[in-house]
């Protein structure tokens, strides 16, 4: 995930690629329950979950999101034009926020 941070210069970008990391982390992690105590593999799934929360979090309240509206704080349905496509990408983004919760909670079902 560090790699991702340093290699990807655009936010959205880093925010999927590090969902895309921890969803294959999940899965690894419930199919494998590398932990003998089962409460440690709880803690850890628990913890791969909470780490996808804040990620998404971070992509659906980063203030602006492309280049154009850098510095500005657009506001859903606002009619500046440079916010037109910031509100359109974090709308996107929550859909596949969302898609990304369902899906951990598909994986999460063999827990």
């Amino acid at each position: 995930i560090a790699a991702i941070a340093v290699t990807v210069d655009e936010p959205m970008l880093q925010g999927s690629a590090t969902l895309i990391v921890l969803v294959v982390m999940l899965a690894a992690q419930t199919f494998a329950k590398p932990f003998i105590d089962a409460k440690t593999d709880l803690l850890d799934f628990a913890a791969l979950c909470c780490s996808m929360l804040y990620t998404m979090a971070g992509m659906l309240f980063y203030p602006s999101v492309t280049q154009r509206a850098q510095g500005h704080l657009c506001a859903h349905g606002s009619d500046n034009a440079f916010c037109a496509k910031d509100s359109a990408v974090k709308d996107t983004t929550a859909v596949i926020a969302l898609l990304m919760i369902v899906l951990t909670l598909f994986v999460a079902g063999g827990v």
